[in-house]
């Protein structure tokens, strides 16, 4: 797959993006300090709730969770 934006691909970027601009999901995902498989869990229950969002960064399948993580976990 091809990068973008600096990122693994598209769906990773937009689940980055997701997660940082929103005051509540950015909030909770600094606070819980997820771990790759945690992070997965807790977007996807998330998405169950807010199909937009799901819409926007799909295929989730192609989500580099453990890049998202790192990268949460850096800011």
């Amino acid at each position: 797959m091809e990068k973008y934006n600096g990122w693994a691909n598209r769906s990773t970027w937009a689940v980055h993006l997701w997660i940082t601009n929103e005051y509540w999901t950015y909030q909770v995902s600094r606070r819980n300090k997820f771990n790759a498989e945690q992070l997965e869990l807790w977007f996807t229950t998330i998405c169950k709730e807010l199909p937009l969002m799901r819409e926007d960064c799909e295929p989730l399948d192609e989500v580099d969770w453990k890049e998202v993580s790192e990268a949460l976990l850096e800011d």
